[in-house]
Formats: C-alpha cells, structure tokens, sequence
C-alpha cells in the first residue's frame, strides 16, 4: 500500500491552499525581508537619501509589474473550476514556503550576495524588489477577499495555477 493511500490521499486530488490566506501571510514576510536588507545596506556605505529613492523606486516598480501582469487576472477566466470534494488542502506552512521558494528567497539571498560583497546600492535595490513583491501580495490579498465577500465564495489556487472556487458554508 502507498503511503498516500496509506494518508487517505485520493489519487490525482488537486492541492490546493486558500488564496487570501497565502497573500497575507507572504506579503508582510516579503516587506519586512525587503526592509531588512535596506536596514543592513544602510548599516554599510548606502547614503540615506539614495538608498530610499532606490529601494522606493524599485518596490513600486515591481508592485507594478507583478500587479500588471496578464496572468494575475484569474477572474477574468472562464476556466475557474468547482473546488472538488476530494481536493487536499495544504497546510499554511506548506502554503507559504512554497509562494516564497524560489523568487523571493531568491532575491533575499542575491540580497545578501551584494551585501557581502560590498555593492550596498545593488543590495538596495534588490531589497526594493522583495519589497515590491511583498507590497503586490498584500493587494492581491485584499482584493481576493473583497471579491470573497462580495460573491460568498472562496478561491483556491492548485500548484498548476489552476483556480477553484467554493461556495462559502
């Protein structure tokens, strides 16, 4: 016997986590990643007013691009499905690890690179991205749960990127 029909696992069941959950968790996590890295960049050589013209400039740059994105427009589909009932719903932890691995642990650790390496204005930058980052989940975040209100239901996205949704009990 496998040990997910061991688990009670049903073969080919969708993984699936909460949308909303996943963006509010991920997003302060980014920001403050983000706000770490201009805290050391600081630390080192980086002047205060272009570190914090750089690191501004580059969060709203990416908040903009990620929130711009033609593929973010999931509601826009006409391919959201209905959650099924033997979908599997990860744990927030699972959720939260997988949003972050690998862009944003990624830039963290491209983060520290420059750092370590003494090029404090390309670590402000950097730190301006994952911040960006952080700035465009919580959006998302908001937006899905006023849509959540708005509809009675709730969204859930699969691994696949995949989009389910399910009436609100």
């Amino acid at each position: 016997m496998s040990t997910d029909a061991a688990a009670g696992l049903v073969a080919g069941a969708p993984r699936v986590t909460r949308i909303v959950s996943t963006a509010l968790l991920v997003g302060p996590i980014r920001i403050l990643l983000g706000a770490v890295g201009l805290g050391v960049a600081r630390l080192g050589a980086a002047p205060a007013g272009s570190a914090g013209l750089a690191f501004t400039t580059a969060a709203a740059g990416m908040a903009i691009v990620v929130l711009k994105d033609p593929r973010r427009r999931f509601f826009e589909r006409t391919e959201v499905e209905p959650l099924p009932k033997s979908a599997l719903f990860r744990n927030r932890v699972q959720a939260v690890a997988s949003a972050l691995y690998p862009s944003s642990l990624g830039l963290a650790v491209l983060v520290g690179i420059a750092l370590g390496l003494g090029s404090d204005m390309l670590g402000v930058l950097l730190s301006g991205l994952l911040a960006g980052l952080g700035v465009a989940a919580l959006v998302i975040g908001v937006d899905v749960l006023l849509r959540e209100r708005r509809s009675g239901c709730r969204y859930y996205a699969g691994r696949g990127g995949e989009i389910y949704v399910r009436e609100r009990a």
